[in-house]
């Protein structure tokens, strides 16, 4: 019985001659295609005779079951017809320009009429021809009234149902793989496919004996849409539904149809649009959504510049901080309260209301000054005539009898040839608070000073694999400690790892005018500066490795690519290339993969290195080396993406201790860290030294936004509504300028040093008739030790402003009341205070090294 239905399913699939034709006419004329007239854009034929051919794009209106072949008179014959092409439900012919006269021919249909044509050479046409959808599928076998019926369905997943009439269908089977298969009886029947985002397909069947495949193409009912809006970072939806954030350079398919689009951001009107679409398959772009403002700009004014201004929302959050001439958006639909304060002072505060009538606009909204208030101080001492300063400013002798603001002010009494003393006050308000100090005769006491240089803290290793440059490479990636370790990954030109690979992240890219501020040599991606090779500042092996480690250059990845024996091994546990020179040395490089977005993909293998070398034609793509299983090559990448570093040495050179830049003296106050003598750019106490803008490692001559690289007073494209608390350490002045350990104090490493000290304003520091503020250590132990911190203002733009009454110091630490601010501390004769400076980072201020 097995033989007997084996024998009899095998005859199912004796062919034998169809009979019969399908009607098929052309149903249009050759019309070029304006949007799609470049033949070159999908790659340039020529006939015989070196001209350029013109592509014919027939379009069937339902799906042909064999080949369609063109015939022509005049010219040349057809250069050939695109497989690929047809899949999308065109056949596309390159075709001699001096045709005159086509005709289209497809086994089991009738041939189409002979057409003129007058063709453009380079030009794309399109074609319509009429094809009748009834079709017979026929299958017999021997001695058995059923018939195997076979259909091809593009898409491949879909629902075909099938029945004795057109209204009823009795079956339905769901395909995921393109292909139905049934045994029928011989008869009339009607077949219905259907597939989502496709238009449904019917025909009427008639099953008889014979044989003949059909494949069915069922007509797309759908769209993609590129949709953009302004501003960007916009939440769309589609029919109610969230589907992104602008940009969608791609989104997911919409039906056929009418559609409806919602723009969402806050602080902005909601935006609706109507689209609709054609339901052809092709992507859309739907024109840029406008979404108008809901909010204006404000500057924020006080007569007190020193006062702390406070916007707070109805619900009692607070929106902004800053001082008298600060910017910030707010809604104008809501009502905010606006404060200004100031220790030792009565606050005073206003409502903002902006409206719809300043929508879109800039306007400045005023608030009282705080109201200063008194206590009374005196102050004797034995001996009398004895200098008294409060908060670091000489305010007379003793006896001393002075109103003084209310709260906590440090006192410090001076005389010839006896101790200062320091101590606390507190004054309240309309009280009098009075003291009475003994000096002690002077005792001479001095700074202990030491001396730290910077040096590599691990030798890495290298060998010579005998190349003709006598290039030496690394025996492992930047941050790994084996050659089998894939390490750490880097885009191009930072040069430590870190946890976004965007191009929002990537620190030579300016996110508000798009341009690339480095490293280019095209006007279309930035201002030109014809750098074609990192600078040893952004060079991860350099950085990382130290000495005279450095990426390779693309010659040099060629150098070893040309001259050296490549066997693709998984001898480490990791696939991976063994690389042999011409000496029989060799090094080992991982098939470490690389980062697009976050996480690394395609490890094991294939590898991506970068070389320290800028593409001659394109700045936005840096050369890199990149391997795949069997093949290797050097190429160009987009430089956000992380990628592995492999350093070299150039010849006759090993690796050393990086040179120490500067012999930084400091001093332990008994605290956390120890303070450097000096600011960051000085040589004594004394000297100003240099100013930095928050975030940068080089002083410059202009401290305005034009000039500042990580974005501007409203947008910056780092440490910026981020998870970071704090600098970088390539971001980092004192680090980059110093190296080894020393880097900027933290916001709390300031605030420690301030309730831990005594801060004592100065006039004239040492004879040098530099005023500033001496800070002492109030810790056993300590109390014999202090720095000087100068006044030494600050730079915006170009001018020195406040020298000598003001000092202003940077911190390492994001603000925590804004995200896009950076703490500072600023002290004049009579206070000192922190402040989250949002609005500010441009400003060149000093920067005081702190050391473990």
């Amino acid at each position: 019985m097995k033989r007997l239905l084996t024998t009899l399913l095998c005859s199912l699939f004796w062919l034998i001659p169809v009979t019969g034709q399908i009607k098929m006419t052309v149903s249009s004329k050759a019309e070029l295609i304006p949007d799609d007239a470049d033949a070159a854009s999908y790659y340039r034929m020529t006939d015989i005779n070196d001209n350029v051919c013109a592509i014919i794009k027939v379009v069937p209106d339902n799906p042909l079951s064999g080949q369609l072949v063109l015939n022509t008179k005049g010219g040349m014959v057809p250069v050939k017809s695109d497989e690929q092409a047809r899949k999308n439900g065109e056949w596309w012919f390159w075709v001699s320009p001096t045709v005159t006269n086509i005709m289209f021919t497809c086994d089991g249909y009738t041939s189409t009429d002979w057409m003129g044509v007058s063709l453009q050479a380079g030009k794309v046409y399109r074609v319509k021809i009429g094809v009748e959808s009834n079709f017979t599928i026929v299958r017999s076998f021997a001695g058995s009234g059923l018939v195997a019926v076979n259909i091809d369905i593009i898409p491949k997943d879909a629902l075909v149902s099938y029945g004795s009439s057109a209204e009823i269908f009795d079956n339905s089977t769901h395909v995921t793989d393109g292909s139905f298969d049934v045994f029928l009886q011989e008869g009339k029947y009607y077949f219905k496919v259907e597939s989502e985002f496709y238009e449904t397909y019917t025909s009427e069947v008639t099953v008889v004996k014979g044989i003949s495949g059909i494949e069915i193409r069922l007509n797309p009912a759908f769209n993609t849409l590129a949709i953009t809006s302004s501003p960007t970072a916009s939440d769309v939806y589609i029919d109610g539904k969230l589907v992104g954030t602008t940009p969608i350079n791609v989104s997911d398919r919409v039906p056929k149809g009418k559609h409806s689009l919602i723009f969402r951001k806050d602080n902005y009107y909601v935006y609706e649009q109507e689209i609709v679409a054609s339901g052809d398959g092709s992507l859309l772009t739907i024109p840029t959504a406008t979404l108008p403002p809901q909010f204006g700009i404000v500057t924020l004014l006080c007569d007190d510049p020193e006062a702390d201004l406070t916007l707070t929302d109805p619900a009692g959050s607070v929106v902004f901080r800053g001082k008298s001439g600060s910017k910030t958006q707010l809604n104008s639909k809501l009502t905010f309260k606006l404060e200004a304060s100031r220790p030792s002072h009565i606050s005073q505060s206003t409502g903002v209301t902006l409206g719809e009538s300043n929508e879109g606009k800039e306007i400045d909204v005023s608030v009282d000054a705080p109201v200063p208030i008194y206590g009374e101080l005196q102050i004797s001492s034995a001996p009398s005539r004895a200098e008294v300063y409060i908060d670091g400013q000489r305010m007379g002798v003793t006896l001393f009898i002075q109103h003084i603001l209310i709260g906590q002010h440090t006192v410090e009494l001076k005389k010839e040839d006896y101790d200062p003393i320091s101590f606390d006050v507190n004054i309240l308000d309309g009280q009098i608070t009075s003291i009475s100090k003994a000096l002690k005769k002077h005792e001479e006491c001095h700074v202990v000073k030491v001396v730290e240089t910077r040096g590599t803290e691990n030798s890495h290793e290298w060998v010579d694999l005998g190349l003709p440059s006598g290039v030496k490479w690394a025996t492992c990636n930047v941050g790994a400690n084996k050659p089998e370790e894939c390490g750490d990954y880097f885009s191009w030109g930072e040069v430590m790892p870190k946890n976004n690979y965007f191009i929002t992240e990537y620190k030579w890219y300016d996110l508000r005018s798009d341009k690339y501020i480095k490293y280019n040599n095209n006007p279309n991606w930035g201002v030109v500066d014809n750098k074609t090779t990192l600078d040893p500042e952004d060079d991860a092996a350099t950085a990382n490795f130290g000495g005279n480690w450095r990426t390779p250059t693309a010659d040099e990845w060629d150098e070893i690519l040309n001259n050296c024996s490549w066997t693709w091994t998984e001898e480490y546990d990791i696939n991976g290339w063994k690389v042999m020179g011409p000496n029989g040395n060799n090094i080992f490089l991982p098939a470490a993969g690389h980062v697009k977005r976050k996480e690394p993909s395609e490890v094991t293998w294939w590898g991506r290195y970068w070389s320290s070398s800028l593409k001659p034609d394109n700045s936005d793509n840096p050369k890199c080396f990149a391997s795949f299983v069997q093949d290797r090559y050097l190429t160009a990448a987009s430089r956000p993406m992380g990628f592995s570093v492999r350093p070299v040495m150039s010849p006759n050179t090993a690796p050393i201790e990086n040179p120490v830049k500067n012999e930084t003296k400091y001093v332990d106050l008994g605290l956390s860290v120890k303070w450097a003598t000096c600011n960051l750019g000085a040589s004594k106490p004394e000297e100003f030294g240099d100013y930095f803008a928050w975030g940068e490692t080089e002083p410059k001559s202009d401290y305005s936004w034009s000039t500042y690289k990580l974005g501007s007073g409203d947008l910056f494209s780092k440490y910026n509504d981020s998870d970071k608390t704090s600098l970088d350490l390539e971001d980092d002045a004192a680090h980059v300028t110093l190296g080894s350990k020393w880097r900027m104090p933290t916001e709390a490493e300031w605030v420690e040093l301030i309730e831990n000290c005594t801060s004592v304003w100065v006039d004239d520091y040492n004879g040098t008739g530099v005023a500033g503020r001496i800070v002492t250590s109030n810790l056993e132990g300590y109390k014999d030790k202090s720095i000087f911190l100068p006044a030494a203002g600050d730079r915006y733009p170009t001018n020195l402003n406040w020298e000598g009454s003001r000092g202003t110091y940077w911190s390492s630490s994001v603000g925590t009341d804004h995200p896009n601010g950076a703490w500072r501390v600023d002290f004049y004769y009579d206070i000192i205070f922190r402040d989250n400076d949002g609005r500010y980072r441009c400003y060149g201020r000093s920067v005081r090294p702190v050391t473990e």
